[in-house]
């Protein structure tokens, strides 16, 4: 499954919460990945990863410097994890006249989809490409694999064991 942690507002609990569902599947011997993709990398720093100590994260991957698989943190606390830069804001803006950017994250994301059981990502506190992409592309049709299932959480409470599939087998989003 994918879950999308994302509101907004800053400060109400999303990295906790992305933090806290790694975990809860974790114990449950499922194979997990989260992804920070919050400038402000504060699941890269909660789950105490230096930014500055990584050779690759995620705005290499996004910017297609480094395959996103290089940009893989292992066996962080038993689970994987794709560590945020302050230089994702930059990437974000970049992205702002460009044709397709609604899918610079699917594109950079999509060859781990199959990896991990369970993909987690950790939202900025706002509505732009980093959040909203998320929540419409990586659950796409589109997509060769089997479809997963997307939520949108805001609290740990609100995403355990919840299913939202289509008879068509592609994911929906339904409101908290």
């Amino acid at each position: 499954m994918i879950y999308t942690i994302s509101n907004q507002k800053g400060g109400v609990g999303k990295t906790t919460t992305a933090a806290n569902l790694a975990v809860l599947l974790r114990r449950q011997h499922r194979r997990v990945l989260v992804i920070d993709s919050d400038p402000q990398f504060a699941l890269t720093r909660q789950l105490g990863t230096e930014e500055r100590s990584l050779g690759v994260n995620l705005v290499d991957g996004l910017a297609g410097r480094a395959a996103a698989s290089d940009a893989i943190v292992p066996n962080v606390h038993g689970i994987d994890l794709i560590a945020a830069a302050p230089a994702l804001a930059g990437v974000e803006m970049s992205l702002v006249g460009e044709l397709g950017r609604e899918r610079f994250l699917t594109e950079a994301l999509e060859p781990l989809i199959d990896e991990y059981q369970d993909i987690i990502i950790d939202t900025p506190p706002n509505l732009g490409l980093l959040t909203v992409t998320p929540w419409s592309q990586l659950n796409s049709s589109s997509r060769r694999s089997a479809p997963r299932t997307m939520h949108r959480c805001t609290t740990s409470a609100n995403c355990a064991g919840r299913s939202t599939s289509s008879p068509t087998g592609s994911a929906r989003h339904r409101p908290l």
